[in-house]
């Protein structure tokens, strides 16, 4: 075997065992939201745009763009076991649990709040007069803080 198949063979073997997503330090940069894919939500009054994965191809962390007077049209609830922590990034959140939407028992959660939404939870959500930017993160129960789940 010639020199330089050893070294492409060598060099093959660096690049398969070293991994090549973030090899090299990136810089800190700005993430624009119109440029990732993302989906009708909400009776196609908003967009998800998925920001990462769980190994089974779950999303793991969401962020949800609502317009001004939007309006679940029922509750619902996931079923798959994880927890879920609802950062209000912008807007209001309008939420409640229950089985049926009831406005009443809506409370106002401004920019900065962090709810946690258990699996199998029947809620709902709304906004008024302003539009809402909500990241949702999927985790499973065993993985959160001690007395996350108050």
């Amino acid at each position: 075997m010639s020199i330089l198949n050893k070294l492409a063979l060598a060099g093959m073997a660096i690049f398969l065992t070293t991994s090549t997503a973030f090899a090299e330090p990136r810089p800190t940069s700005l993430l624009d939201l119109s440029t990732l894919a993302s989906s009708p939500v909400f009776n196609d009054q908003g967009t998800a745009t998925p920001l990462a994965f769980t190994d089974d191809k779950k999303s793991a962390v969401v962020v949800i763009q609502l317009p001004p007077h939007s309006k679940a049209a029922g509750a619902h609830a996931t079923s798959d076991g994880r927890v879920r922590y609802a950062f209000v990034l912008a807007g209001t959140l309008y939420f409640a649990d229950g089985d049926e939407v009831d406005e009443s028992k809506e409370k106002a959660y401004p920019t900065g709040s962090i709810l946690v939404i258990t699996s199998g939870t029947k809620h709902w959500v709304a906004t008024r007069e302003e539009g809402l930017t909500l990241m949702l993160t999927a985790h499973a129960p065993e993985n959160l803080a001690a007395n996350a789940l108050k």
